[in-house]
């Protein structure tokens, strides 16, 4: 397995949890204090909603994902919870079309929008809400480490180049590298990235309505409110997480010079400042708006603020998630890589899908769903 972030662990996990004999081999070390924002498995937000990915089989994998994480939060697996979740618009939109796979989804009517978070300047003309996983990132992605590690996986430090993946002692070679996918995939390096910023305030108690269910929304205001530099629309969301508030909702396009340096999108006017680093305001603004007017919170209060970039890998030339196989020295080697940002909501679905890829290619019976959810105890 090559690529130790959450496509990395969560395959050779299942794998491992599967009978086979699994290293991940990652060239980061993910221990850093002030890790680069290729290092995206460090820090989303993270809701299961296959936001920003283009894939064919994209609700089956979706679909696979929700079971194993239905499975998991079943078993209370650490740092896994449910939201209420909320999908608004300042403009009337269509739902989803994998709305069937969201548990609970119910589109708001228009009595129903005046009672979901809202902001008190802008009006909601279309909205859904759902039951929504969530993986408070802090707590998850340790846990998913760990129980790989207890499973017998290894984890190696190492780098890796296409031409030595032969040399690798494994006949079944996982591409999960990511902005490294396509050097490995032989492919020209051409990635299409989204850059996003996140806002983490601590303290701020888990946002609520009812005792028992804590509330994340997205929302989408309009133009007029929130566009990016080339005047593409966004939105901004929340969520609570045990030890922190997470605000996002910025998304410039562009992608990564030969040095390493970011060539697209800059953040626009208005913009503020946290630390070092200059994020579009309404970021904060907006959320702070929405949050006061509907939970009665006002976070400006809390000043322990930090921001994280994060690039969100979309795809090498085109968007577009790579799930596919080829033969390499005699050695099988599938890549898995181009997420953007539905990393963790589709990493599940994406590695049953390899091990189905694994079992096809050497003729052997595939495991079916709930014998591979009975491996996943812990």
């Amino acid at each position: 397995m090559i690529g130790g972030g959450v496509s990395g662990i969560t395959c050779a996990l299942l794998l491992q949890k599967s009978g086979f004999v699994t290293e991940v081999i990652s060239k980061d070390d993910f221990e850093r204090v002030d890790p680069s924002p290729s290092l995206g498995s460090l820090y989303p937000a993270a809701s299961i909603i296959p936001h920003s990915v283009k894939h064919p089989n994209l609700n089956s994998l979706f679909e696979r994902s929700q079971k194993v994480f239905k499975h998991l939060n079943l078993a209370a697996f650490q740092g896994l919870k449910t939201h209420l979740h909320f999908e608004l618009f300042s403009e009337k939109q269509r739902k989803p079309e994998y709305h069937h796979l969201l548990k609970k989804f119910k589109v708001l009517k228009s009595h129903e929008l005046s009672k979901a978070p809202s902001h008190p300047e802008i009006p909601i003309q279309f909205g859904y809400q759902f039951e929504c996983f969530f993986a408070d990132w802090n707590i998850y992605f340790p846990a998913l480490v760990k129980a790989y590690l207890e499973s017998g996986g290894i984890i190696t430090k190492k780098e890796l180049k296409r031409d030595q993946i032969v040399s690798l002692d494994s006949d079944i070679i996982i591409n999960c590298a990511q902005l490294g996918g396509p050097e490995l995939a032989g492919e020209e390096f051409e990635p299409v990235i989204y850059m996003g910023h996140l806002v983490k305030i601590n303290g701020v108690p888990p946002l609520k309505k009812d005792p028992n269910e804590t509330v994340s929304y997205n929302f989408t205001p309009g133009k007029k409110y929130y566009q990016s530099e080339k005047g593409h629309l966004l939105d901004v969301y929340c969520y609570s997480r045990e030890s922190d508030l997470v605000l996002g909702g910025s998304r410039l396009t562009g992608t990564i010079s030969e040095n390493g340096d970011w060539v697209g999108e800059k953040v626009i006017e208005p913009s503020i400042k946290i630390g070092k680093w200059v994020i579009p305001e309404q970021i904060f603004s907006l959320n702070s708006e929405i949050i006061k007017n509907y939970f009665g919170s006002d976070i400006s209060s809390y000043k322990e603020r930090s921001v994280h970039i994060g690039y969100r890998f979309m795809g090498n030339k085109e968007i577009g998630l790579n799930l596919s196989s080829e033969q390499l020295g005699g050695k099988l080697l599938i890549h898995n890589f181009g997420h953007g940002g539905a990393g963790v909501t589709l990493s599940w679905g994406c590695a049953i899908e390899i091990q189905k890829m694994i079992s096809q290619h050497y003729g052997v019976k595939n495991s079916e769903l709930p014998e591979l959810l009975n491996s996943l105890s812990f």
